[in-house]
């Protein structure tokens, strides 16, 4: 089989995730023609411009997978002569070599390719990764890097693979440090997924950690029972409470309290397949100034969930995702995953139900460790 050499140009906000996306396209056989920086929206991006060959080599050596594919065959073959033996009359059973590939294709799908180039050492490693629910793109990436690296142990082998975890999220750091502008913030997602609680959290860590004079909003259009935990919340904390009935009313309140270092919005929840709530919310967050929006992921929801809220809340353009009720499971992979399918940086993580405390400013080293367990 030929092989033809194509070029790509490549962006991404760091140029860890440059590379991470030209080897998801070349694999091993990314060659960097040009890099430069480039400035999109306000932001600072790496723009690569990547050459390679999209179809690997027929003469490579019989790798691991198809030897795995061999032994199932044999045992397949076992058993149709065992069952010859004990009734003659049966028609011998016979599976070729072809059909197990289609059928492992066919429930592979796009992750039969890589495990078919991935010899014995490696498939070992990724198969680890993927346990954790590691995306099998990613995995593939990290197992690459890492054999890049070269390791003698296996605690080099997870130091290492913790550092290309680490060195591959997107953090938003401190959003105070060096802000000395008002902030206006709200919190979106779906109904449950704890963004009030969360909310609650944010103030609380902006009182008692940084001394900032908070107020919080919330619009006319909750249920009475929501109202009343804010209204709670606000009281506890000792901070204004404002309920918000139109555009005009929330300029008026943002003159009221121009004097307040930090705005917090909350939004009631949605559902995600009501297109009308949607729409409303997009009204709501057109308003001037500039809203700093994050959204709200539960890590202990299914990954096809979480992807599938992200396509909808997309068009809101979220700056910073936020993940809650890490005290609800222990495979926190969905964390890696989101951060580099989206590219959009990670603001903060909650771990339980309590205001005070219960929240981290989402660091990269405490990320790779809680992934990597």
């Amino acid at each position: 089989m030929g092989v033809i050499m194509t070029v790509e140009k490549i962006t991404a906000s760091s140029m860890n995730r440059a590379m991470l996306k030209a080897k998801r396209i070349f694999k091993d056989d990314a060659i960097i023609i040009e890099s430069k920086n480039i400035v999109l929206d306000g932001k600072n991006y790496y723009e690569l411009l990547v050459s390679g060959t999209r179809v690997a080599n027929e003469n490579e050596e019989i790798n691991y997978a198809r030897e795995n594919a061999q032994q199932v065959l044999d045992i397949v073959n076992k058993i149709n002569r065992d069952s010859q033996k004990k009734v003659k009359t049966e028609k011998p059973i016979s599976i070729s070599n072809n059909l197990i590939n289609d059928k492992l294709k066919y429930f592979f799908e796009d992750e039969y390719d890589i495990i078919l180039g991935l010899d014995k050492n490696k498939l070992e490693i990724y198969k680890k990764l993927r346990k954790k629910q590691i995306s099998y793109d990613i995995a593939y990436s990290i197992v690459q890097e890492l054999f890049d690296f070269g390791f003698e142990s296996k605690d080099e082998q997870n130091m290492i693979i913790e550092r290309i975890i680490k060195d591959n999220l997107n953090v938003s750091g401190n959003l105070y440090k060096n802000n000395y502008e008002q902030r206006i913030v709200s919190l979106m997602g779906t109904t449950g997924v704890g963004k009030t609680t969360t909310l609650a959290k944010i103030v609380s860590e902006a009182l008692i950690s940084y001394n900032k004079k908070v107020v919080l909003f919330t619009f006319d259009n909750y249920k009475k029972s929501t109202l009343l935990q804010l209204k709670v919340h606000a009281s506890l904390l000792k901070v204004p409470f404002e309920i918000v009935k139109s555009r005009n009313d929330f300029e008026n309140k943002l003159i009221k309290y121009s004097d307040y270092d930090l705005v917090l919005l909350d939004m009631e929840g949605i559902d995600v397949f009501d297109d009308n709530e949607l729409d409303n919310l997009k009204h709501l967050l057109a308003m001037p100034p500039k809203i700093e929006k994050h959204l709200t992921l539960p890590v202990n929801l299914r990954e096809y969930d979480q992807e599938k809220i992200f396509k909808k809340f997309k068009v809101f353009d979220p700056d910073y995702l936020i993940f809650t009720r890490l005290d609800e499971t222990d495979l926190y992979s969905s964390m890696l995953n989101m951060n580099l399918k989206t590219d959009i940086p990670i603001s903060y993580l909650t771990t339980g139900p309590h205001i005070t405390g219960d929240i981290m400013l989402a660091s990269k080293a405490k990320m790779a460790r809680l992934i990597m367990n």
